[in-house]
Formats: structure tokens, C-alpha cells, sequence
């Protein structure tokens, strides 16, 4: 244990001493600044580390974040994926500030990075210096693809340590002539851990490295090693998948994997492993291309591999022979898959002429994977640089154990040629010379931000005292929808400590968008209160950012008044009292006129159940449109060219809902110039609403259910039926307008068409006039039958309610004055 930690605390020390080289000046901030950039995630994590302190001292479920989402909150168990992202720094929390937790959890994953890789290239280059194997962890540490990454404030996705461990293991593995349990559980140890910062970690490096591995097994004709391989994934999946089985949905629909957006976007350029960062001063005084390629994608796109280190992989590669050659694999397939779906060239697809003038684009290998089961979450493909990072910082040690053991023999040959003698020992001033030489340029060359970014973890004053109020129940951050102020609210709630309206475990809140959206367009104090908010927070730098600072400083002013504190960043308001709530709200996302090409949300507040009727004029080109409400669809339109379009929307919930309009067909995600997609325009709406009084659902026979039925001011009888089965044309929906016998003086009788189970549509039957009937009271009834092909008709009996057994329900009564 002694001569183990005489060599590795060292190593392990020095590379601490690098990491915090890279990351300066945060090193002299170290508890007043978190490492990351103004864009970064960095309060956002800081965020969730005062949570997991906060949650275990007080007794609350860290797995649930109650203090988001107010009142209801909303589940976080995506955490179990990630116990190397969330349990250090959460423990480095509770005994020092949150800034200094972030940082030295940034600082100590990367010198384990390094020494991870240390341990790998010692074991596999097996040369007689150390310096090789310290040069390929240094290497991997300070790749620009870590610092990228590490500017970005993504903590949890630079936990790599694990992987070079891992291959360490598995080589062990098939390497022993006999299966060795102990290099099997460290195998299946290390295959479980290495995901454990990143679940799309197990996409991005797991998953090639394991299968290029197996692959290099079958190649050779190693068959046990190949089936020793196959245990090692068989069983790490199987308890992999066991960890994970009781939170596998929520932590594939978390935002922070499946709506990170842009297979493309967030891919790497072809001269992307040539183009170092245009941070680097010489770089950017000597060379004009870095800016074009790397453009605003610097996290994804940094992918540099440096003039030293590609001069020692070639040398790995023609010296290390069989030996560096699976390496030089993995380096290529990590590579291909980094550049993503199609060829990028500065920055931007590449095209080529097919004639005529039709272009197309050049499809690489990950365009057939995408969109498979599981690999459809993994969108920035730019994050295969992990493992080609990994690949080159092991190539790298190859050539420097070949440069090394060089240098050695040439120095050994000058001190002792008059004896013949060149044994020469194992460090000289010469070697030690040389390797600090080379890791001095490869430093430089890799440096990817000068200085690192930082930001401050200052809090003002008026927001810590916010905590000492008994009078604020939540607090509301606006513009809800600026991505950097949501994470600016988070941060400001470790020092106020109150719950927050919105909030998010990542990247995007999950609170329902229609309420957030009506609480920031009415800023209505009775709305307000209605929630929960007594206290509204203005960041107001982040609302210049997207042009909203006059309009919602004007609103602010005019609701809720005077601030009670305000600096150059925010601005702190309270909630006046007021009970005066609207009767209904209509917020479009998009002001009107408003060209749908795809879809267009229309969020919407009712006090009391009802039923909202707008009314507005529509332009289209010959296409559908789907009406949704709260993602369930309620009516499909077919637009002719123009005219008068009528949406009925039945509210049965009072609260906030979102009216979702979508084109069909939609339009590609992308088109020729040339061509020009078909769209619907929408003009400015009439709103009518109807207040409803509650009532019971009526269900018939066929899995039919009237969810809920209206009258309209314009004469119309609306009806929203849902559907729990299959319904096809054979099913004949029927109104009827009787007279006091009973006896039909009007009918409309007519198939709704097919539709499948859990389905719902919303219909308007005009109901006759005077001018049809004779005036009078009658009753309204509704039911199905079905109409077969001979002719047969069998009524559809109500279920339910005063009509149980009968044909038909009662829903309404008409009254048609006489003149």
C-alpha cells in the first residue's frame, strides 16, 4: 500500500495541479465563483446540491421536488441515474460553500480522469518510464472535448474516470488464462459505474467501446475472450437494468436527454479534430478558419487533437503495430460518429448537386441509427468525442513510449559509449526535460478558454432576507421562458429558499406551460395569489436578452407596482391582495395573424367549467387542421381556401389548459429553397365564453361517453364525445329535437367517422329555427345506433343517469319564442 501511494498520490496530485491550470483564475475564486460561463448549468447544479443539504436536513425526499412545480412539485428520481453527478458534490455541500463544492468536484473528476487514464496506458504500454503513461493522462484530462463541457457546467458528462477502468478490467480479463473472478466483478463493477455522471454516457462511449472490444475478440479468433465479453455485458446490463427499472420512464423522458435538440446542430465539423479554439490568442492572430467552423456550437464541436499529440498517435500507430491498431478503431468510429447525420463543413451541411438543380446532403453512418429504439435520445451525436478523446490519449502514449524509450537509449549511448554500455537509467534530467516540454505544448495547444469562465455566486441581500418572511408562499420568476433566467431563479433560490412556481430538474421546467404562459402575459394579481405567488422576481438582463424588458417592465409597473428592490440584474415585487379573478383568459404563443406551418399553441384560463367559442378567419391552401386540447385531440378541420372558422373548446376543469392547433400534413423539417410548405393562417379571434354547470358524464353502450354538452349563444348545440373503443362508419350518432310525446320533429343523424380508442371529437349541430319548426319548448336528445350493411339498425342504450335503458339522453331543451 506504501509504494502504491508513493507513486499514485503524486500522480494523482499533479493532475489536480493541471485541472487546476485549466480551469484558472477559477482556483483564486474558489468559493465566490462557480466554473462555467454565463450560459452555463452551473447554478443550476449548484441548485441541486443545496436541494440534496436541504432535503436531508429537514426531512424531505430529495427524490421529490417539492419546492418546484409549486404547489404540486414533481418527481426527480432521474437522479438515481446519476449518483456520480449528484452524491459528491451533494456531500461537498453540507461542509463548505456551494461554489466550492461545484468547483472541487470539477477539479477532482478531472484529475481522476487523468489518473484512470494513467493506469490504463501504464498497464497496456508497459514501457520502462512513467512518463508515457502520464503524458496519455494528461492528454485525456485536458482534452477540449472536457473543457468544453466543463465551461458548460456539465458536471455530470465529464465523469469519465470509469471508462478507462473499465477497459483496464476487461484486457485483464480476456487476457487470463483463466477466468478471474476478481477482473470479472471489476469488469461488471466498472460497466455499471460508467454511465453513472451521464445515462447517454452508455451511447456515447459505453456501447462502442464495449462492442469494438468484442468485435477485436471475434477478429482474432479469441473465442473466449469474446464469450468473456459477452458475460461481462450480459450481466452489467442485467443490473444496470435492474437499478434503473423503477425510474427508466422518467429518466428517458427527462429533458436533459431527450430534448436536447439538433442531430445536426450539435454535431461535429469535418475540421473539427483540426481546428483549435479561437480563445487561444496565437491561434486566433495566426488562423481565420476556427471561428467558421466551431461557430456558437464550442461545447459539441470542440474536438481538437493538437499537432504534438497527432505526431505521437501516427508514431503509436507505426510504432505500436497490433498492439494500437484497435485504439486507431475506436479513434475512427468515434470520429464518424461524432460528425452526426450528414457532413458538416464550416459549420454547416454540406450539399452536393444531383441535377436539375436538386441538391442533397452527404449521409453519414449515424443518420441510420438515430432514429432506432433507444439510440433516438441520444441527439448530439458531437459527444462520441468522449471516446476518440479516450482513443487518441492512448494512441498518443504509444508514440511517446516509443519517443521516450528513444531519448533513453540515445542519452544512455552518450554517457556511457566508451563502455559500451547503454542500460542507462530509468529518469534523467533529459527525459524528465522532455516530457515537461511536451506536456507544456500540449497544455498550451489544448487550452480551450483564456481565461477559464466563471460566474459569480453572489447573491444580494434583499433576496437572502425573502427567506424570513411568513408571507410568501412562492415565488414567480420572470420571463419564465428565458432558459438562463430559470437557471439564474434556481440559483437565487439557495439563498431565499422558498418554493418557486416553476423550476426544473433540467434544461426545461415540466410545470404545464399554459399557466406559466397566462401568470407573465396578465401578471393579473388575483391570478397571482390564485397559485401560490406573492412574490414576482424581474430578471431583468435576461428579459433585454429576448426584447421583452419594456413590456414587462411596463406590465409589472402597472400590476403590481413600485419594486421593493431592484439592482441592474432584478427586480423584486410583491403580490398585491385581490380576489377579482378573470372569467376566462386566452394567450396565443404567437401573436395573430399567425402562419401555422406546423403547430400553434393557444393557452387558455377558466375561473368556473364552460365552454370557450372562438371565432376567426382562416386562410389555408386545401390542408387539415387538428384541434388539441391538453394533448388530447377534439376536432380536425378540413380548411378549404378561406372562410369563417369556429372553434369550440369545451373547459370542464377550471385552471389553465393549452388549445393546440396542428397542420397536416405537417411540414418536413427541412425543404428545397425552391419549394414553399403549405400553411394555414389564423387571424384574430372572437372569444364567446359560456359558463357550464357541472354534470355527469353520460355514457352509452360501445364504450361511448358525452364528456359534456352546451347550448352556444350562435345557435349551435355543442357535444364533446370521447371514445373508449373503436368506432368505425356503421355508428350513427343521432340528435333529436322531440315534442312533448316524444315524438322526433327534427333530426340530424350522422356517422362521425372512425376513430380509435381513447380518442375524443367535439361537434356543433345547428339546431332549427322558427322558420323550420313551430315555436315552442321541446326537448333535446342524443344516442348511437348502429346501421349495418343489410339495413338492420340496433340502438346504443344510455348507461346511466335519469335515461339508464333508453334509446336516447335528454341533454337540453329549445325554445323558439312565437312572433
Amino acid at each position: 500500500m506504501r509504494r502504491f501511494l508513493r507513486l499514485h498520490v503524486p500522480v494523482i496530485a499533479l493532475f489536480f495541479a493541471v485541472a487546476l491550470l485549466i480551469t484558472f483564475p477559477a482556483v483564486l475564486q474558489a468559493t465566490t465563483h462557480f466554473i462555467g460561463g454565463d450560459t452555463s448549468d452551473s447554478t443550476e447544479v449548484a441548485r441541486h446540491m443545496w436541494w440534496f443539504t436541504h432535503s436531508l436536513r429537514t426531512g424531505q425526499d430529495f427524490f421529490y421536488q417539492s419546492n418546484l412545480g409549486y404547489p404540486d412539485g414533481f418527481s426527480s428520481k432521474v437522479f438515481l441515474s446519476v449518483p456520480l453527478y449528484v452524491l459528491p458534490m451533494g456531500l461537498f455541500a453540507f461542509v463548505m460553500p456551494l461554489a466550492l463544492a461545484f468547483n472541487l468536484h470539477i477539479w477532482l473528476t478531472m484529475a481522476l480522469n487523468g489518473w484512470a487514464m494513467f493506469l490504463l496506458a501504464r498497464d497496456r504500454l508497459q514501457s520502462t518510464s512513467i512518463y508515457p503513461a502520464l503524458l496519455a493522462g494528461l492528454i485525456f484530462m485536458a482534452a477540449p472535448v472536457f473543457q468544453g463541457h466543463i465551461a458548460d457546467g456539465h458536471s455530470g458528462l465529464i465523469v469519465m474516470w470509469p471508462f478507462p477502468l473499465y477497459l483496464l478490467a476487461l484486457f485483464k480479463l480476456v487476457e487470463a488464462p483463466r477466468l478471474d473472478w476478481r477482473w470479472l466483478a471489476l469488469a461488471v463493477l466498472f460497466f455499471f459505474l460508467a454511465p453513472m455522471g451521464h445515462i447517454l454516457q452508455s451511447i456515447y462511449v459505453l456501447l462502442p467501446l464495449s462492442g469494438l472490444f468484442w468485435l477485436a475478440r471475434v477478429y482474432l479468433r479469441d473465442w473466449r475472450g469474446a464469450g468473456r465479453v459477452l458475460l461481462v455485458g450480459i450481466i452489467g446490463l442485467g443490473i444496470y437494468g435492474l437499478y434503473l427499472l423503477p425510474v427508466v420512464e422518467e429518466t428517458l423522458a427527462e429533458s436533459a436527454y431527450s430534448d436536447t435538440g439538433g442531430y445536426v446542430q450539435y454535431s461535429l465539423d469535418a475540421l473539427g479534430i483540426v481546428t483549435p479554439s479561437f480563445f487561444n490568442p496565437v491561434f486566433d492572430l495566426l488562423l481565420s478558419y476556427p471561428r467558421r467552423v466551431l461557430g456558437t456550437n464550442l461545447t459539441e464541436g470542440s474536438a481538437y487533437i493538437g499537432l504534438i499529440v497527432a505526431l505521437l498517435a501516427i508514431m503509436g500507430v507505426w510504432r505500436g503495430k497490433g498492439r494500437a491498431r484497435w485504439w486507431l478503431l475506436v479513434a475512427v468510429v468515434s470520429w464518424v460518429l461524432a460528425l452526426g447525420p450528414v457532413l458538416k463543413l464550416f459549420d454547416q451541411p454540406m450539399t452536393l448537386n444531383a441535377g436539375d438543380g436538386y441538391q442533397t446532403y452527404i449521409t453519414l453512418p449515424w443518420a441510420f441509427l438515430q432514429n432506432l429504439p433507444g439510440f433516438s435520445i441520444a441527439r448530439t451525436p458531437g459527444r462520441f468525442t468522449f471516446g476518440l478523446a479516450l482513443a487518441l490519449a492512448m494512441l498518443a502514449g504509444y508514440g511517446a513510449k516509443a519517443l521516450f524509450e528513444w531519448a533513453r537509449l540515445q542519452g544512455a549511448a552518450t554517457r556511457d559509449v566508451t563502455r559500451g554500455d547503454i542500460s542507462g537509467a530509468r529518469r534523467t534530467p533529459r527525459l524528465t526535460m522532455v516530457f515537461v516540454a511536451l506536456a507544456a505544448v500540449i497544455l498550451f495547444e489544448y487550452q480551450f478558454f483564456w481565461p477559464m469562465p466563471t460566474r459569480s455566486a453572489e447573491i444580494p441581500r434583499a433576496v437572502v432576507d425573502l427567506h424570513q418572511r411568513d408571507d410568501v408562499r412562492a415565488v414567480f420568476n420572470v420571463p419564465y421562458q428565458h432558459l438562463l433566467a430559470a437557471k439564474d431563479a434556481l440559483l437565487l433560490q439557495t439563498a431565499h429558499q422558498l418554493p418557486l412556481i416553476a423550476g426544473q430538474v433540467s434544461r426545461t421546467t415540466p410545470v404545464n406551460p399554459a399557466k406559466l404562459a397566462i401568470l407573465q402575459e396578465t401578471l393579473n394579481p388575483a391570478l397571482l395569489r390564485e397559485v401560490g405567488a406573492d412574490v414576482v422576481i424581474f430578471h431583468k438582463e435576461r428579459a433585454a436578452e429576448i426584447d421583452q424588458y419594456d413590456v414587462l417592465a411596463n406590465r409589472l409597473s402597472t400590476q403590481l407596482g413600485t419594486p421593493i428592490y431592484e439592482d441592474e440584474q432584478i427586480a423584486i415585487f410583491n403580490v398585491s391582495d385581490d380576489e377579482t379573478l378573470p372569467q376566462y383568459v386566452v394567450s396565443d404563443a404567437v401573436p395573430r395573424p399567425v402562419i401555422v406551418e406546423n403547430t400553434l399553441n393557444t393557452y387558455l384560463y377558466v375561473s368556473e367549467p364552460g365552454w370557450l367559442t372562438l371565432k376567426q378567419d382562416m386562410t389555408s391552401e386545401g390542408l387539415m387542421l387538428r384541434e388539441s386540447l391538453d394533448g388530447t385531440s377534439i376536432h380536425t378541420y378540413d380548411a378549404p381556401e378561406q372562410n369563417a372558422y369556429t372553434t369550440y373548446v369545451p373547459l370542464l376543469m377550471p385552471g389553465f389548459h393549452t388549445l393546440t392547433y396542428t397542420l397536416e400534413p405537417a411540414c418536413p423539417a427541412r425543404y428545397d429553397d425552391a419549394l414553399q410548405c403549405r400553411s394555414i393562417t389564423l387571424a384574430e379571434a372572437d372569444i364567446t365564453w359560456t359558463p357550464a354547470p357541472p354534470s355527469d358524464p353520460i355514457a352509452f353502450e360501445g364504450n361511448i361517453t358525452l364528456a359534456s354538452s352546451q347550448q352556444q349563444e350562435d345557435g349551435a348545440f355543442t357535444l364533446w364525445w370521447q371514445f373508449d373503443a373503436p368506432i368505425d362508419d356503421h355508428m350513427v350518432r343521432f340528435v333529436h329535437v322531440v315534442d312533448e310525446t316524444g315524438t322526433p320533429i327534427w333530426q340530424n343523424d350522422a356517422p362521425l367517422g372512425t376513430f380509435q380508442a381513447g380518442e375524443t371529437w367535439v361537434e356543433a349541430v345547428p339546431l332549427p329555427t322558427a322558420d323550420e319548426i313551430e315555436p315552442g319548448t321541446y326537448a333535446i336528445r342524443a344516442g348511437w345506433y348502429r346501421l349495418d350493411d343489410a339495413g338492420t339498425l340496433t340502438n346504443l342504450v344510455v348507461l346511466n343517469g335519469p335515461n339508464e335503458r333508453e334509446a336516447s339522453a335528454e341533454i337540453g331543451t329549445l325554445t323558439l319564442p312565437g312572433s
